[in-house]
């Protein structure tokens, strides 16, 4: 959401009063605040293509972690498993290593030397 006026050129084209661009940026923001964080990185995606293997990995894995814990059997397995067992444990390791996936797909869109990265760089890094 924070990113997406720099990276719609529509955004930072025309004559540029500080006036008529505070106002698009409220209109940016206000609009983006409206759409889901899912909705937002899809029209992230789909503007562009050639990131699709960020895409799937990401939609992928998010999908599989929340179908993994929307199963009342795995839930009630991961809520009644002993912290000491965690790591011995098939289901507590599938779900972890999911989450560790959905992680690399996040830090490959934000960190994979593009666009994202340089706004990464600019507005997420303090």
């Amino acid at each position: 959401m924070c990113f997406g006026y720099e990276l719609d050129p529509e955004h930072r084209t025309g004559a540029g009063q500080v006036d008529a661009l505070s106002v698009r940026i409220q209109e940016h923001l206000s609009d983006a605040s409206q759409a889901t964080p899912l909705d937002t990185l899809a029209a992230h995606f789909l503007a562009r293509p050639r990131a699709g293997d960020v895409a799937r990995e990401l939609f992928n894995t998010y999908d599989r972690f929340l179908g993994l814990l929307a199963d009342p059997e795995v839930r009630g397995h991961l809520e009644k498993l002993p912290r000491e067992q965690a790591d011995s444990d098939a289901r507590y390791t599938l779900v972890r290593e999911t989450s560790h996936s959905f992680q690399n797909a996040l830090d490959r869109l934000f960190f994979d030397g593009g666009e994202m990265e340089r706004l990464t760089k600019i507005y997420g890094v303090f």
